[in-house]
């Protein structure tokens, strides 16, 4: 019986990603899954980078490799829903795999209150002025942010923390200049 109960109080452990909880979390919130600007049914995102799944279960994080070191899920949904390309299974949904961090960042870090650095600007129109990311709609805002990177802030690739996400550009997001940035900046 004390086997049983030892079975029962075991915290399920993510061998690639450890830092990825399964259990309860108090400050844990959730949010509809968004890709390309679209809500897709059936699967929610946490704060913490936890993914709900049309069955009502954490999914596990996967990928953990030198050429995927990001915690990322497989999501299922119907092919006609996007424009992208994604390879079909034998049930005739999509099956992709998607990084946790892209999910969160598109989720949790909104378009309007994450303007990227160079355009977020005020210009003169007509004697006013007026802000530039006003200016643009909001297919061409979805546009803008596709060419973004989503930065961990802490550099660990496994924390899809919404609180260690920001959006970039891909300079800034080079490991090499953060690198010679923080150098710099300690002496």
């Amino acid at each position: 019986m004390s086997d049983n109960i030892t079975d029962i109080t075991k915290k399920k452990i993510n061998q690639h990603f450890p830092n990825q909880d399964f259990g309860f979390i108090e400050d844990e919130y959730w949010k509809p899954a968004i890709m390309h600007g679209k809500t897709i049914d059936g699967y929610t995102v946490s704060n913490y980078g936890n993914v709900i799944g049309p069955k009502g279960y954490k999914l596990k994080w996967t990928g953990r490799s030198k050429t995927q070191p990001y915690p990322s899920v497989h999501m299922y949904f119907d092919p006609d829903f996007f424009e992208h390309h994604y390879p079909i299974n034998t049930a005739g949904n999509a099956d992709a795999q998607i990084n946790v961090h892209i999910l969160v960042a598109n989720v949790f870090l909104p378009l309007d209150e994450n303007i990227p650095e160079e355009l977020d600007k005020y210009i003169e129109i007509d004697g006013r002025s007026v802000h530039l990311w006003s200016l643009f709609t909001e297919e061409q805002k979805l546009w803008i942010r596709s060419l973004l990177q989503v930065d961990h802030i802490d550099n660990d690739k496994s924390n899809p923390h919404v609180d260690n996400l920001q959006f970039t550009n891909f300079y800034a997001n080079n490991i090499h200049i953060k690198k010679a940035l923080n150098e710099s900046s300690n002496k």
